[in-house]
């Protein structure tokens, strides 16, 4: 362990202040969402919807030479989003994600996430009774 890795307590107490300087950002996004009825949108759902209204044009993922801009990114989710709802995902179910790390993935997250659904991604080099374990642990909806 190197020592830029270990926290001492001087280390621990000299970041209080930062921590405590962000609370009151930290209780009011919680009363945000505590707050949200059924059918409006909080957490990565809304960042989403606000990044895609205020900067269409601006450059939302980049993955192997592909760029996607806020606008696009945002109507494919919707689509992803309306397919789930249409397939009966509602708001608390659980779904499970066993898909390797690529746009597609932020993707299905961000509209689940839309739903007021719950992401539970499992690690794609699992197999056999480990995965059978790790999606009865989540205990997926879909």
């Amino acid at each position: 362990m190197s020592e830029a890795e270990v926290i001492t307590l001087p280390k621990f107490l000299s970041r209080l202040p930062r921590f405590f300087s962000g609370l009151p950002k930290r209780i009011r996004g919680l009363h945000l969402v505590a707050s949200q009825t059924a059918d409006q949108q909080a957490g990565l759902g809304l960042c989403l919807e606000k990044a895609a209204k205020g900067n269409p044009n601006g450059l939302a993922i980049m993955y192997e030479g592909r760029a996607m801009n806020y606008r696009d990114f945002n109507a494919w989710v919707n689509r992803i989003a309306d397919y789930l709802a249409k397939s009966g995902t509602e708001k608390g179910d659980v779904i499970a994600i066993n898909m390797e790390n690529r746009p597609e993935l932020l993707a299905c997250v961000a509209a689940i996430a839309k739903l007021g659904a719950v992401s539970a991604l499992l690690n794609t080099s699992q197999r056999g009774a480990v995965l059978e374990h790790s999606i009865r642990l989540v205990q997926a909806s879909r």
